[in-house]
């Protein structure tokens, strides 16, 4: 029994260790490419270390102009959904919900650490979208917590505690060309 608890304390202890690292890796090769876009990576920057330290604000609202929800436009997690909302028009769906899931973001953390920090940082997501007089409305709901960040093998840090890994409740409101208006 005592073996039992070494190995399950030994694994419960570097586990999270082997992720920080991770996200240390992964913000390094972000570094590399920070001279394109230096106020997004400072941005994704920012939330990571909100989050890791539990620190600033939990919930943070991005309008259309905003740094943070230009960059995240970029992300191949935002140009997919675009692409699924484009193969699917129909005069009659005007509006529905898609997302990424967190596996389906993590094969695109390579492209995004290059051109969008800002959809490296937010991974999986929910989208709620609506189309109105040529536009596409893409409203993105994001928790940047403990269940994402370490894969959902832990859950999230409860409501009402400040404590490193925090979940941070992002929404970010974006406009863009609607790719059915031309057919």
């Amino acid at each position: 029994m005592l073996a039992g608890g070494a190995v399950l304390v030994a694994g419960l202890i570097t586990f999270p260790l082997g992720m920080l690292a991770l996200a240390e890796v992964l913000m390094a090769l972000a570094a590399l490419s920070r001279y394109r876009n230096p106020q997004a990576f400072d941005a994704a920057a920012v939330v990571l270390r909100d989050f890791l330290f539990g620190s600033a604000h939990r919930y943070r609202a991005y309008g259309p102009n905003s740094i943070d929800t230009q960059n995240l436009m970029r992300s191949e997690g935002i140009q997919q959904i675009v692409h699924r909302i484009a193969a699917n028009c129909l005069p009659t769906r005007t509006s529905g919900n898609t997302g990424t899931g967190s596996w389906e973001a993590l094969r695109y953390i390579p492209h995004d650490l290059m051109v969008s920090p800002i959809g490296g940082q937010v991974g999986g997501d929910l989208v709620h979208w609506h189309r109105r007089e040529g536009i596409l409305y893409l409203q993105i709901e994001n928790i940047a917590g403990a269940n994402s960040f370490f894969f959902h093998a832990v859950p999230d840090v409860p409501e009402g505690y400040n404590a490193p890994f925090n979940s941070i409740h992002q929404e970010y409101s974006m406009r863009l060309p609607d790719p059915c208006a031309a057919r």
